[in-house]
């Protein structure tokens, strides 16, 4: 996604120097991605603290919670960065972007509701 925005953003005169420092923010897939590594450590200590049956429970328990979060982080992270390529890299109005974002996300609502309807 990086690669095709320094792309766009070269066919349109934009120096592909704009995407570093504080105009493009990678923090927020850093920290998912160090969220799945503190599930997976939390997961072997409780297998080899507790009972197997214990265990098995309370991480089906707690896990529920931590994988709706997780399903909702892997679907609002890529729309932020192509909110944050749209305004900062190609430099679209804000309001522009964040109505083309507001598609995008009415968009996977409906996919995501066609998905549970249909099974497809």
């Amino acid at each position: 996604m990086l690669t095709w925005s320094i792309q766009v953003a070269n066919e349109y005169g934009i120096s592909s120097d704009e995407l570093g420092g504080e105009e493009f923010d990678y923090t927020l897939l850093n920290d998912t991605a160090s969220g799945f590594s503190q599930n997976a450590t939390e997961w072997k200590n409780t297998f080899t603290s507790e009972t197997p049956i214990y265990a098995t429970v309370a991480i089906a328990l707690q896990q529920l919670w931590k994988l709706t979060l997780n399903i909702f982080t892997f679907i609002a992270v890529p729309i932020a960065v192509i909110g944050s390529i749209l305004i900062n890299v190609l430099h679209v109005p804000p309001v522009a972007a964040n109505v083309f974002i507001g598609i995008v996300i009415v968009g996977v609502i409906f996919a995501i509701w066609r998905l549970l309807r249909t099974g497809e």
